[in-house]
């Protein structure tokens, strides 16, 4: 786990709204796009950001009632925005508050991925509240290497969960990440009582990804458009 959060939340910060690096490119193109999408209409909705970091998605959705929870407070609350400093392991919110809740590239740092679950379940509002999940897609993220030829070649065992200490984009960190394969994700979905409704995987198009590399934009890492790099998934509680 990073021996910072406070620290490290900041480094984060600079890092995806620094136009030099891919880790803007890839949020503004893939991340940011698919989740206000799922979102969707919420003008009257009771909204919940769950790990909101920075707090970017109220910048393009504005629910009646917005909510937002992290283990670090902001360094600015976007205006209207009701934030509190929360462990998503144990919420404090009131049984059956939300229409939606937000959960992006959140559950990858969770341990204990039943209890959030769990929790998420009882603040949302029964027969129709959702829960929006986004994911580094568990088949490429940091399992694996990207050949000359450009395929993904795996180099871990993916059969089984494992956690292990990494740092985004080789520069802030490090953090704890949880490694689950994908029918973890959605088995545990299922046994908290979530209703699975869709999913999204997100593909880089990687031509125009090597047109901003060769123009200066900077990246620590291969990256690869053959394998999906984010996967996005709406639930809805019965």
């Amino acid at each position: 786990m990073t021996r910072n959060w406070q620290q490290a939340a900041f480094d984060y910060k600079d890092l995806i709204e620094n136009p030099e690096y891919d880790s803007q490119f890839l949020r503004h193109t893939g991340l940011q796009p698919n989740i206000v999408g799922m979102v969707g209409d919420c003008e009257n909705a009771v909204l919940l950001d769950a790990g909101t970091g920075t707090g970017w998605l109220f910048n393009f959705i504005k629910p009646k009632e917005a909510h937002a929870c992290d283990l670090n407070v902001p360094e600015k609350i976007p205006e209207g925005v009701q934030f509190e400093p929360q462990d998503v392991h144990e919420l404090k919110y009131a049984d059956d508050k939300f229409d939606t809740i937000v959960a992006s590239l959140l559950l990858i740092y969770c341990e204990r991925l039943d209890d959030v679950l769990k929790g998420f379940l009882r603040i949302a509002k029964p027969e129709g509240g959702r829960l929006i999940i986004s994911l580094m897609h568990p088949y490429f993220y940091r399992t694996g290497e990207v050949t000359d030829s450009g395929y993904f070649m795996l180099t871990e065992d993916l059969s089984q969960p494992f956690r292990k200490e990494f740092k985004i984009a080789d520069q802030v960190g490090p953090f704890e990440y949880f490694y689950r394969p994908l029918p973890d994700y959605f088995n545990s979905l299922k046994d908290a009582g979530w209703q699975i409704d869709k999913m999204r995987d997100w593909f880089i198009d990687i031509a125009e990804y090597e047109k901003l590399l060769s123009g200066g934009m900077k990246s620590n890492i291969d990256r690869t458009g053959k394998v999906p790099m984010y996967s996005f998934i709406e639930c809805i509680k019965p």
